[in-house]
């Protein structure tokens, strides 16, 4: 029985001293720690640090790639599309030069003889503006030609009312101290007001051949009255010299001229 313990013993030592010996094999088994010194394999894949799968995150960078792809491209479509100039983008709008009429031109530089030759003409409309809509009228103010705008004033032809771009008629052109222009201006705009408001409404009839000489010096009569209504409204006293002598003649020729002028192009 002692005999065989010692064997035992004596067979143990040598067998750990021959590991002992031994150089340690990375492919075996570790007995001492119970763990493999290999990464341990299973049945299911293997994952990295994301903790996705091999095979899951290879799916998934191909499909974030292709998306980057997509928008990639729909971005440089965007850039490409809005690098075009649009169709209002730096677009030049030329405004068309009307010439200066040359009756305005006339009047501007004092063209006794050139103004003689337009208004000696019946048919001559003097109520023509430039591109900013100034007529004759604007300027004879404007340049303070006392004689002209005397002038312009009886001619019935003539159209006080109308206003340039800047929504002024010819008395505002006057400077405020200009008493004398601004006198003269005041009738002759009160009567080109209520001209231009029963012109519009004698039209049709005159169109149409339906009006008469007793229907026309009814509304001669009718604006006559509304200017002295005027005159005891304002109760304004103007000197006889700047006092236009309007006669129901001149308003019937005035209130014709008008008439016509709404059947021909502005």
């Amino acid at each position: 029985m002692l005999h065989l313990f010692i064997f035992i013993f004596i067979f143990t030592t040598t067998t750990n001293f021959i590991d002992a010996m031994e150089p340690i094999d990375p492919q075996k088994k570790d007995l001492k720690q119970g763990w493999s010194l290999i990464p341990h394999k299973s049945k299911k894949a293997r994952s990295d640090e994301t903790g996705l799968s091999i095979k899951k995150k290879e799916d998934y960078n191909s499909k974030r790639s292709r998306r980057e792809d997509y928008h990639s491209k729909r971005s440089r479509r965007s850039v490409s599309l809005s690098s075009l100039p649009s169709i209002d983008e730096n677009k030049i709008t030329l405004q068309p030069t009307i010439p200066t009429p040359a009756f305005i031109t006339a009047v501007r530089n004092d063209d006794s003889a050139k103004i003689d030759f337009y208004l000696s003409n019946p048919w001559f409309n003097p109520n023509i503006h430039d591109q900013w809509l100034n007529t004759a009228a604007h300027f004879a103010v404007m340049s303070k030609n006392l004689n002209l705008i005397r002038r312009f004033c009886e001619d019935f032809r003539f159209d006080f009312s109308k206003r340039n771009k800047h929504r002024m008629i010819p008395m505002q052109c006057a400077d405020e101290n200009e008493h004398v222009i601004r006198r003269l201006l005041f009738p002759r705009t009160t009567l080109d007001i209520h001209i231009n408001q029963q012109a519009p409404k004698m039209l049709p009839k005159y169109l149409h051949g339906e009006y008469d000489a007793t229907l026309l010096d009814a509304k001669v009569q009718k604006i006559i009255i509304k200017i002295n209504n005027d005159k005891i409204t304002q109760s304004i006293e103007l000197p006889e010299e700047t006092l236009l002598q309007v006669t129901p003649e001149y308003i019937r020729n005035m209130l014709l001229f008008r008439t016509m002028s709404l059947t021909q192009p502005q």
